[in-house]
C-alpha cells in the first residue's frame, strides 16, 4: 500500500515548466531515491512534497490524506538539507531540539528524546559543542538527528552527502540507510550520484526533463534499463541499430546494418518500432584478431587506449562505429592492433530506439 502518492504533478518556476504530469507511489517504509542530471526536476519534486514549492496542478497525498495545500510546518516531515542548515550559534543539543521546541514539546520530553537521538547517531559526547566547530560528518549527523527526533511521517533528503569527501560519503550513506531501516521511516532521497543511490535504495526513480523514465529496483535499472536515456545514464556506452530476424535456440536473432549477427536472451521483450541493442564496455570480451563466425563477433582495431587503474579502456574502430571496451591490464593491446570483440548474448540489452 503506498504511503506517499504524487498524482499528475505539474510545477514551474515562473514560465519555466519543470515537472509535467509526474506520478509516483512510495510504499510504506521504502527508501526511494530520485536520480538524475542537474535540472531534471528531482529537487523540484522534493520541494513540492515538502511544501516549499506549490505545484501548478496535481496532488500530494500521504496515507490517503491530501497534503497539497498544507504549509511545510504542518506536514510533519523531516528534511535534511544539502547545506545542513544548522544554527551556528547553538550547540548540538539545541540544534537537535529545535523542531521539538517549535512543536511545544515539554522540556523533560525534549531532553529525553534529544539525548536518546544523540546516542543513536553517536554524538552524545558532543552535545554541548557549538555546531560551527563540528566536522562535516558531525554536522551531517546533527542534521539527521534533528530530522529524526521529531518522529516524522516522511523523511526527505536533498543531496545530503554532496559536501563531504568521498570516504566520508560512503560511511554516511551506510549510516543513513541503517537509521532509516531502524526507524522504518518512508524516505525520499535526492542525489545525482548513481553508486550512492543504488547502494541504499529500495527503489530508484530515474528522471529526465521533468518526467520519470524508469521507476524500479536498482539492480533491475542497472541490468535492464527501460529506455536509451536510462541505458546511457547507468553506463551503457555501445549501441547498435538492429533488425529482429526471429528466434533460434531460445534466443532472439538480430542483425546490424553491416550484416553482423547478434543474439539476445528470450527473457527480453522486443520493443516496437526501431530496435537498439546496448552493451556495457565491461561486457564486451576483447581478444586478438581471430574470427570463428559466431554471433556477436566484431572485427576492429585499437584507436585509443587509457589506463583505468585496474585495467585499460579502449576505443575500437569497427564497421559499426567506434566502440568503448574495458580490458584487463595483463596483456594490454597497443594503438593500431587488430582485435576481435565478442558480445555475449546474455549481456545484450534490447531497447526501442528513441
Amino acid at each position: 500500500m503506498p504511503t506517499l502518492e504524487l498524482r499528475k504533478i505539474c510545477a514551474s518556476y515562473g514560465d519555466n515548466r519543470i515537472l509535467t504530469d509526474l506520478d509516483l507511489e512510495v510504499a510504506d517504509g521504502d527508501f526511494v531515491s530520485l536520480l538524475g542530471e542537474s535540472g531534471c526536476g528531482k529537487t523540484t519534486t522534493l520541494r513540492v512534497v515538502a511544501g516549499f514549492l506549490r505545484a501548478d496542478s496535481g496532488g500530494v497525498l500521504l496515507d490517503g490524506e491530501d497534503y497539497t495545500r498544507r504549509p511545510p510546518n504542518r506536514r510533519g516531515f523531516g528534511y535534511v538539507f544539502q547545506s545542513y542548515a544548522l544554527f551556528p550559534h547553538l550547540n548540538v543539543f539545541d540544534n537537535v531540539a529545535f523542531g521539538l521546541r517549535q512543536r511545544k514539546v515539554a522540556r523533560e520530553e525534549v531532553r529525553r528524546r534529544v539525548d536518546e537521538m544523540l546516542e543513536v547517531v553517536g554524538l552524545a559526547a558532543l552535545r554541548d559543542r557549538l555546531s560551527k566547530s563540528l566536522s562535516g560528518g558531525q554536522k551531517q549527523r546533527v542534521a539527521l538527528a534533528r530530522a529524526l527526533v521529531i518522529k516524522p511521517d516522511l523523511l526527505l533528503f536533498d543531496e545530503p552527502l554532496s559536501n563531504l569527501d568521498a570516504k566520508l560519503r560512503v560511511k554516511m550513506r551506510v549510516e543513513i540507510r541503517r537509521l532509516q531501516q531502524e526507524f522504518k521511516i518512508t524516505t525520499l532521497y535526492v542525489t545525482h550520484d548513481q553508486e550512492e543511490c543504488f547502494s541504499i535504495s529500495d527503489k530508484v526513480t530515474v528522471m529526465n526533463d521533468g518526467v520519470i523514465e524508469q521507476f524500479d529496483r536498482p539492480e533491475h535499472i542497472f541490468s535492464q534499463p527501460a529506455s536509451p536515456f536510462v541505458a546511457r545514464f547507468v553506463g551503457f556506452e555501445n549501441f547498435f541499430q538492429l533488425r529482429h530476424q526471429g528466434m533460434s535456440d531460445g534466443r532472439h536473432q538480430l542483425v546490424a546494418a553491416d550484416g553482423t549477427k547478434f543474439e539476445a536472451p528470450d527473457r527480453q521483450t522486443i520493443p516496437g518500432g526501431r530496435l537498439l541493442g546496448a552493451v556495457r564496455p565491461e561486457a564486451i570480451a576483447l581478444g586478438p584478431a581471430a574470427r570463428t563466425g559466431q554471433a556477436g563477433e566484431i572485427a576492429g582495431s585499437i584507436a585509443f587506449r587509457t589506463y583505468l587503474g585496474r585495467g585499460y579502456q579502449y576505443i575500437v574502430q569497427t564497421a559499426l562505429g567506434d566502440l568503448t571496451v574495458n580490458g584487463e591490464d595483463q596483456q594490454p593491446f597497443a594503438t593500431g592492433d587488430t582485435v576481435t570483440l565478442r558480445v555475449p548474448p546474455d549481456r545484450m540489452v534490447l531497447l526501442g530506439d528513441a
